[in-house]
Order: C-alpha cells, then sequence, then structure tokens
C-alpha cells in the first residue's frame, strides 16, 4: 500500500509483516525544516521544560500553608528562572 505525496509508504517484509517507512518529499522536508529553525529560536522553560517563543523571568516562591502547629511561612528564591504561560498561572513566583 502507497500513499500519494510520498509521505508515508508501508510494505511488506521478506517475512510478510508490513514495515512503514518514510520518503522525503518537498512539503515534509520544508516542515522539517521550519520544525528545526522552531526549535532554534524557542527557548526551555526553566520549571516544567517545556519549549516555548515567550519566557518570563521570575523567582520561585515557597509557601507552607499554616497549621494549628506550625506558623504560615513564605519564601522567595533569589535566583531568577524563566518560565512559561502555563507555570505562570499554576504555580506561585514572584516577577524578577
Amino acid at each position: 500500500m502507497t500513499r500519494t505525496l510520498g509521505r508515508a509508504r508501508s510494505e511488506r517484509t521478506p517475512t510478510g509483516a508490513h514495515h512503514r517507512t518514510t520518503t522525503p518529499d518537498r512539503a515534509g522536508s520544508a516542515r522539517a525544516s521550519a520544525g528545526a529553525y522552531r526549535r532554534a529560536m524557542a527557548e526551555t522553560c526553566d520549571s516544567c521544560g517545556a519549549e516555548e517563543d515567550s519566557l518570563q523571568a521570575v523567582r520561585r516562591k515557597y509557601v507552607v500553608p499554616g497549621s494549628w502547629d506550625q506558623d504560615a511561612s513564605e519564601q522567595v528564591v533569589d535566583e531568577v528562572e524563566r518560565w512559561c504561560f502555563a507555570c505562570l498561572t499554576h504555580y506561585p513566583h514572584v516577577p524578577a
């Protein structure tokens, strides 16, 4: 079985099993080049490791809620990290 545009092809191996191969085409190589360029431009979030184009400089904030035997506390770390939007919305921090 062969798909059009040369994107993927399924071939039978000598054992009779199907083996899927990818063949390059102009559109596929253009997509691969664009993906490599995008990865080169993207930065990695220091909190979750996601590749993003836009990261914000923040200081991590540790929050300990109070209880009957312990007072509430907050600690801001001196180190500046670069976080993505998702981490900014989920975790406590202070803008750097």
